[in-house]
């Protein structure tokens, strides 16, 4: 059985929109059951499943909102609130439960938070500067062992090792390591090559990864392939056979342009195949994709709306078909994340 919620972060509302998902199919429903207001323009949203706890960062407000998760409803409860830098643009937890890594684009800096194995509310650790400037995202490699954090600013992605024990992050040798324009970071599941998609570029940048040292090496033969307009964002479904990236498009606000590109993934070399590019059924100015666990749908949110729209996987063929669109809350809305939660 799959999730039963899902939670959107509404930025220009500071809202935080709850939907319900079919846990059999993964297929969102297209209207909101309810809406948490939030303070400070909600950036980023994230799901602590084991301690039905939800994440939200506060863009302008210079903190992290938690909330309780009701397992029967999905409603939100605001439990609490930890103060974080000027500008925190999103949340990444690690997968055991156990810390939480906040991202500053303004002082680009990482601020660790514990989180409570009773409560799931977070503690403030320590700051970590990135060492590069407009940092976005945090992402942690399948081992647990390597944080990386896209710098889209200064062309770099900063690599931290994480400490075991205390969560503590410690820039490695050749930190930061110049890309282009990276957006974010996604990894192979054996965690040895890096997709970075370069918004600046329109294409996605493949880099080889040293598992023990966690730094960043050549591109490989290929790289980087072609995307979409604006690229900013690529996932990879389980076994790692297909790749799909997310085009933010140009920005043209009533022209729907976020198409998603399709790719075969060559498990021993890493290299991208593209083998269709959706058109239709996209949004305006898409920003985040994701995948279901059961690598059968993908959900694309999309700034300006449709909120989320969704497509099933063809697991021959790794082809995307539309399914469907979940709207905007308001003619103001900005939709910029999506996470999800079971009951």
């Amino acid at each position: 059985m799959g999730p039963n919620f899902a939670y959107s972060a509404d930025y220009n509302d500071s809202l935080i929109l709850q939907y319900s998902v079919n846990p059999n199919t993964g297929v969102i429903g297209t209207t909101a059951v309810s809406s948490t207001t939030d303070a400070g323009n909600t950036d980023y949203v994230a799901v602590n499943q084991a301690a039905n706890i939800l994440y939200a960062t506060e863009s302008s407000g210079n903190a992290v909102s938690e909330y309780s998760i009701a397992k029967t409803t999905g409603a939100l409860t605001k439990v609490g609130s930890v103060a974080t830098g000027i500008q925190p643009v999103s949340i990444t937890i690690n997968a055991a439960g156990t810390y939480a890594y906040v991202v500053d684009s303004n002082s680009a800096d990482v601020y660790q938070y514990s989180i409570s194995q009773t409560t799931g509310l977070l503690t403030y650790v320590s700051s970590t500067v990135t060492g590069g400037s407009g940092p976005s995202y945090l992402t942690i490699n399948p081992a647990g062992t390597y944080a990386y954090v896209s710098n889209s600013s200064s062309n770099s992605i900063s690599v931290f090792s994480i400490n075991s024990t205390t969560g503590g992050l410690s820039p490695i040798a050749g930190s930061p390591f110049t890309t282009t324009s990276p957006y974010d970071v996604t990894f192979n599941p054996a965690g040895t090559l890096a997709y970075v998609p370069t918004f600046g570029g329109n294409s996605i940048a493949v880099y080889s990864i040293d598992p023990g040292t966690g730094a960043i090496g050549a591109a490989i033969t290929g790289s980087p392939f072609v995307s979409g307009t604006s690229s900013r964002g690529i996932v990879l479904n389980a076994n790692g056979t297909f790749a799909y990236s997310v085009n933010g498009g140009t920005g043209n606000r009533t022209t729907p342009d976020g198409s998603v590109t399709e790719y075969s993934v060559n498990t021993t070399t890493g290299a991208l195949t593209q083998i269709g590019t959706v058109t239709s059924n996209v949004g305006v100015y898409s920003n985040c994709i994701a995948i279901n666990a059961a690598d059968t749908v993908v959900y694309v949110v999309n700034n300006w709306g449709p909120a989320v729209t969704e497509y099933s996987i063809n697991q021959s063929t790794g082809v995307l078909t539309a399914l469907g669109t979940v709207p905007l809350s308001s003619s103001a809305a900005t939709a910029n994340s999506i996470s999800f939660a079971t009951e």
